[in-house]
């Protein structure tokens, strides 16, 4: 598989929630939450990545958020 490289100009950290049961106009609480790096070059060098490829991610990282680091999951 090939090399890519990535630019992403507005990083962000996502973030997911699990829920046991979603019921329409009812107050659901999370059980667990998940953090992981986003914006759109992160995100396309992660699915890269899990179909095989190598990706090289150049971000900026700075102010409150540019010290949390989370390692991009693998295939």
């Amino acid at each position: 598989m090939k090399n890519i490289a990535t630019l992403t100009m507005n990083p962000t950290i996502d973030v997911a929630y699990e829920v046991d049961q979603m019921v329409h106009t009812h107050k659901m609480r999370t059980v667990a939450e998940h953090y992981c790096p986003g914006g759109g070059g992160i995100n396309v060098a992660r699915v890269f990545v899990r179909l095989g490829g190598n990706a090289r991610c150049i971000y900026l990282a700075g102010g409150a958020t540019g010290g949390r680091e989370a390692p991009m999951p693998g295939p």
